[in-house]
């Protein structure tokens, strides 16, 4: 059972108000629907190690970062071959494609997908059971990373790791579509096998989580890879497409960068060429330059990509 939003992430969703409590009926259609699409649906189990780098809400949680920062640890540390797995957007049910064959088609490739394949090689399948079956004919894949898929009942997950944002946390608490949250809290933790928390959290959602999960938990911080590319000295118009861009502004503001102006789109938005010159345009009428995200940036032509910058970012590990 799965809902996709290509819209920006509801304001609501970050606190309890009227609206939210307006929508708890259809939270509860939606809780009761996962139910029985989890009782109803077959679990497939592979021979190779499927590792699920998931998380409780809808986007916005730094599951790809992750997901990069594991398959690096497991390639240095462990020694053993890895492929990504995604979803991929507007894929068929029986579609398995590799990243580089799908670029053709650019709108079923994810932006994850494409940063993901920077490090490994990467599959798309809307059904992913039905793509890790595929790779697992493939003598060159040992692991099988999962970027997302948590909620996704049709594989089998040997190694579930849940990734939590600090800024964000569990917003408001509520479930699909009053608030962010993809499953309850208690039932989603009691499945982790490890809980990574990125980025500083207050005490409430740590002891929220700590009460709901007995575990081991992992602190990571996001830094940034390419910050000498960008002077102080100058002003900047940032754009974005995420769940949670405000998560990027306040970055780039820790990063002592000036920001003029501010532009956020849907998550996982597709800029056409028109957008992008008004976006030129606009930024040199207030003499400043564009800054935005790797993730948005990947899908640029090239002659964006050279005009316009990102900010480079990956996760370290507190411990």
């Amino acid at each position: 059972f799965t809902i996709n939003f290509t819209m920006k992430t509801p304001r609501f969703w970050s606190s309890n108000n009227i609206i939210s409590y307006i929508l708890i009926p259809l939270s509860w259609v939606y809780l009761i629907a996962t139910k029985i699409d989890g009782f109803f649906t077959k679990k497939t189990k592979i021979n190779k190690t499927v590792i699920c780098i998931g998380n409780l809400i809808a986007g916005g949680s730094g599951k790809t970062p992750t997901a990069i920062a594991i398959g690096k640890i497991i390639e240095k540390l462990i020694n053993k071959k890895f492929v990504y797995l995604t979803r991929g957007y507007k894929g068929e049910k029986q579609e398995f494609l590799s990243v580089n064959r799908a670029l053709k088609q650019l709108t079923k490739v994810s932006d994850e997908a494409i940063l993901l394949n920077e490090v490994a090689k990467t599959f798309i399948a809307s059904n992913r059971a039905f793509g890790a079956k595929k790779i697992e004919q493939m003598k060159e894949a040992e692991i099988i990373i999962l970027d997302d898929g948590l909620q996704n009942n049709n594989l089998s997950k040997d190694i579930k790791i849940i990734v939590i944002d600090g800024f964000v946390a569990f917003g408001n608490c509520k479930l699909i579509p009053a608030g962010p949250l993809r499953q309850n809290i208690k039932s989603g933790l009691a499945i982790a096998d490890l809980v990574i928390i990125i980025n500083e959290i207050n005490d409430e959602n740590l002891n929220l989580i700590k009460k709901n999960y007995q575990g081991k938990i992992i602190f990571a911080q996001t830094i940034c890879k390419n910050l000498e590319l960008f002077d102080n000295n100058k002003n900047y118009f940032a754009f974005c497409g995420l769940a949670y861009p405000d998560k990027f502004f306040n970055f780039l503001t820790k990063q002592n960068l000036s920001l003029i102006e501010k532009i956020n789109f849907a998550d996982h938005y597709y800029y056409s060429n028109e957008e992008l010159k008004k976006l030129i345009t606009k930024a040199e009428e207030q003499n400043c330059q564009l800054i935005t995200t790797k993730k948005d940036w990947v899908k640029f032509p090239l002659s964006y990509q050279k005009i316009i910058n990102y900010l480079d970012i990956e996760i370290e590990f507190v411990d």
